[in-house]
C-alpha cells in the first residue's frame, strides 16, 4: 500500500493556501494534532494541512521513519510519552480509541477534537466538493477527476488517499 498524498490544495492568500481553512481554528493558531497520523486517510489529511501552512503534530503507534514524506513535509512527530504540544484542534484516525492519551491530553485543554470524518466534513463544507465512493478504485477515479478538471480550466484542489 503506497502512502497518501494531498496535492496543491491551491489558491494562496495573503497568509497561506487555503484560507477559508482558517475557520477551522482560532484566529492565528492554525495547529492541529493527528492522533494516528500513520494511517492512510489521515496521511492525505495531514499532507493536506501541511500545504496549506498549517503547524501539524502527529503520533502514531508506529515509530516515524526519518524520510517519511510527512516529516519531510513538515509533520512534527509528537511521542506519546512526550509532552503535548499546545493545540486548539486534535483530529483521530478511528482506529485509535477514545480513551488514548494524547487525545484525551489534548481535549483536557481545551482542544476542539473531531474524528477524521468530522475533519473531512468540516474541510468540504468550506467549499464545493466532488466525493468519490466506494469498495475499489476511489484513488484512480478521485485522480482522474482532478486531472480532467483541471485540464478543462478548473483551479481545483484534491485530497486523495494514496499517491
Amino acid at each position: 500500500m503506497s502512502s497518501p498524498q494531498a496535492v496543491d490544495p491551491a489558491p494562496v492568500s495573503s497568509v497561506g493556501r487555503f484560507s477559508a481553512l482558517d475557520a477551522l481554528a482560532p484566529a492565528g493558531k492554525r495547529r492541529v494534532l493527528f492522533a494516528g497520523a500513520g494511517g492512510c486517510g489521515m496521511r492525505g489529511l495531514a499532507q493536506f494541512l501541511l500545504q496549506a501552512g498549517w503547524e501539524v503534530h502527529g503520533a502514531d503507534a508506529r515509530p516515524w521513519k526519518a524520510n517519511d514524506s510527512l516529516l519531510v513535509a513538515g509533520l512534527q512527530p509528537c511521542p506519546t510519552d512526550a509532552a503535548l504540544p499546545e493545540v486548539p484542534l486534535v483530529v483521530r484516525s478511528l482506529a485509535v480509541p477514545e480513551t488514548d492519551a494524547l487525545w484525551t491530553a489534548a481535549r483536557k485543554q481545551g482542544a476542539r477534537a473531531l474524528t477524521y470524518a468530522e475533519m473531512l466534513g468540516e474541510i468540504t463544507s468550506l467549499r464545493p466538493t466532488v466525493a468519490v465512493a466506494g469498495s475499489h478504485g476511489k484513488t484512480t477515479i478521485t485522480a482522474w477527476l482532478a486531472w480532467g478538471m483541471r485540464r478543462a480550466g478548473l483551479d481545483c484542489g484534491y485530497l486523495v488517499g494514496g499517491e
